[in-house]
């Protein structure tokens, strides 16, 4: 099974579904500006994953952060090495849960700091 697509029309979540409940072995290979990552998957689970400059679970996250990008899957290519067991969609909602503690966080920050309130105030 190739597969080749495009983050703004199919997420990446259901890329990883796929290839997990079908426990495919391969690459998945996406790149986004200058940005390049790799994450290779046996039996459905990644094994190990690379950007230009991150390895393994930052490599994951790393990715995961990227809103846009083409892949490729790549079937039956073997990793460089096996340093990570994983389960993709185990890392897809913990990152999501996470992103939007974030996001909610970086949200109530904001709106404390609107520029009329007076820091001393706060504190």
């Amino acid at each position: 099974m190739s597969l080749k697509g495009d983050l703004e029309s199919i997420p990446l979540w259901e890329v990883f579904q796929l290839i997990s409940s079908g426990k495919k072995n391969g690459k998945f290979q996406i790149d986004y500006k200058d940005n390049h990552g790799e994450i290779y998957f046996k039996d459905g689970r990644i094994v190990y994953a690379k950007t230009n400059t991150l390895e393994h679970i930052d490599a994951i996250v790393d990715i995961l952060l990227w809103s846009k990008g083409t892949f490729t899957f790549i079937p039956d290519t073997n990793p460089p090495k096996l340093s990570i067991n994983l389960d993709p969609l185990e890392i897809l909602l913990t990152t999501d849960k996470n992103l939007d503690e974030y996001h909610y966080e970086e949200e109530t920050l904001i709106n404390l700091f609107d520029g009329k309130k007076n820091m001393s105030r706060m504190l």
